[in-house]
């Protein structure tokens, strides 16, 4: 993975700034996302382990720096986000955790507050194809021009980031629809409109 870094959102940094090489420059990271340990083996200390392999791994590939997002206030963060999930499978949710219902609702009225409607309003929306790759990642990058502080995806990336975890076999054969092994399910719409989600398995 890639990161292009504009010359006036590097200035004013100091430590953070070294490591980001020359102003306005594309340079090489890895990042840390969806890291999960089993929920047996949590109390084990397995995490620093296995970041410490990551970054093992990724010394290896010549590669030094690395980007994460946490969900607290960390010293010097590079750039500030925010994102909102839309939940969908409230009740496994909310068993391992994931959220809690709030004070003012039940979990009945929680699940039907988020129900997701029959049909998408949204005319034309189609399940990606290896054949929208290329506009997809042109669609990508010139969304990303407006920030500061952005990945850059090559065609392959994107195919990678987009279409490799849509599964094997046949639509509904890994359950209500699913393929089998499915984790990603991307959209795209004749309009110009691409949209992705990832569905993060909870372990039991």
């Amino acid at each position: 993975m890639t990161l292009r870094v504009r010359e006036q959102y590097v200035k004013g940094f100091e430590v953070t700034c070294l490591l980001l090489t020359e102003c306005g420059s594309v340079i090489r990271v890895t990042e840390i996302n969806f890291l999960c340990v089993h929920k047996k083996l949590r109390s084990k200390r397995l995490a620093p382990v296995l970041i410490k392999e990551v970054t093992r791994r990724v010394h290896l590939e010549g590669i030094f720096q690395a980007i994460y997002t946490a969900g607290v206030i960390i010293p010097t963060p590079v750039s500030v986000c925010q994102y909102h999930h839309r939940l969908l499978n409230i009740p496994k949710l909310v068993e391992t955790h994931f959220c809690y219902v709030p004070r003012n609702m039940t979990l009945a009225r929680m699940i039907r507050v988020n129900k997701v409607p029959e049909k998408t309003s949204l005319p034309g929306l189609r399940e990606m194809q290896d054949k929208d790759v290329v506009e997809v990642t042109a669609l990508f990058e010139r969304y990303m021009e407006r920030f500061d502080l952005a990945p850059v995806f090559t065609v392959e990336e994107a195919r990678h980031q987009f279409l490799s975890g849509c599964g094997q076999g046949e639509l509904e054969s890994g359950g209500l629809g699913r393929r089998e092994r499915q984790v990603t399910w991307s959209y795209v719409a004749e309009v110009c409109i691409y949209a992705s989600y990832l569905s993060v398995s909870c372990l039991s």
